[in-house]
């Protein structure tokens, strides 16, 4: 394995052509705008929808955190 290392690594592995190749520039891609979908909407939905959504999921999350509390014994109601 180690026997003829400094002549292998005095030899060179590319050839020119591969050099030459490998030195070049390459060509960037032509990029496009990314579009949100249909108008703006997310997910199929419309700002009035999506904060309806948000609500619904803000106030789910209160309830069983007040639940959790409760049932832990962390909080007494009265």
């Amino acid at each position: 394995m180690f026997d003829d290392l400094r002549n292998e690594s005095q030899s060179s592995q590319f050839t020119d052509d591969e050099l030459d190749s490998l030195l070049e520039p390459k060509k960037e891609k032509e990029r496009k705008p990314i579009k949100l979908g249909s108008g703006g909407k997310i997910f199929g939905l419309t700002a009035s929808q999506r904060f309806i959504l948000s609500l619904l999921l803000m106030l789910s999350t209160c309830m069983l955190g007040s639940m959790l509390l409760l049932v832990t014994g962390k909080v007494i109601p009265f």
